[in-house]
């Protein structure tokens, strides 16, 4: 993969990244980390939900859904 950088929130619909890193600290940054988030794991959007709903993603063969505004804070290359 190259080095672009974007956030988990901008990327289109079934494409497939992987994470650079995870902006922010506290329960926020733990939470995504525990939902299997980390640093160098492929994940791929499945779908964006409406008016700013939730973020469906695929990652390590699970489904998870993903608030926007924790995908924001996940900086993904492609």
């Amino acid at each position: 993969m190259s080095n672009h950088i974007r956030l988990l929130s901008d990327i289109h619909s079934d494409e497939q990244v992987e994470i650079y890193s995870i902006e922010g600290e506290g329960p926020t940054q733990h939470r995504v980390i525990e939902m299997g988030c980390t640093p160098g794991t492929p994940i791929r959007l499945i779908q964006k939900q409406a008016f700013g709903g939730p973020i469906i993603a695929m990652i390590r063969d699970a489904k998870i859904a993903i608030r926007k505004s924790d995908a924001q804070l996940i900086k993904v290359c492609s």
